[in-house]
């Protein structure tokens, strides 16, 4: 596994937290939110062995923002340090963020276009697309 500082990894931890609540945020609705984020951390709680210590908190949880610029240039920020790291974390990052989002944005009602048009640009963010 690559080693990461503490900046890093908290680079790497808002982003991706980021991510799930620009998704979220894109719907409006309280309990909305609580569903998708709930769906969102299933898919987190078992991210692979060379994520976890990244996405763990292991103190008292970093805010995550909703503004759209900030978070899209912390995923764009953190694919590039994975990058550096290792190739393989990178890919797992991609994946994880991918798949987390999206069933942020399935998890209640469907995918509407506004959380389609949230995750396509998490994707794009992180190299996907």
């Amino acid at each position: 596994m690559a080693y990461y500082t503490d900046q890093e990894r908290d680079t790497i931890r808002a982003a991706a937290f980021g991510a799930v609540s620009l998704v979220s945020a894109a719907e409006p609705g309280h309990f909305d939110v609580h569903s998708e984020h709930l769906a969102a951390s299933r898919v987190l709680a078992v991210v692979p062995t060379s994520l976890r210590s990244l996405l763990m908190v292991d103190r008292i949880p970093i805010a995550t923002s909703t503004d759209r610029a900030a978070v899209l240039a912390s995923l764009e920020q953190s694919a590039q340090i994975l990058a550096a790291r290792s190739a393989e974390d990178l890919d797992a990052f991609r994946e994880v963020i991918a798949h987390a989002c999206g069933a942020a944005a399935a998890a209640v009602g469907g995918v509407s276009d506004r959380e389609s048009a949230a995750v396509t640009d998490v994707r794009r963010a992180v190299g996907i697309l």
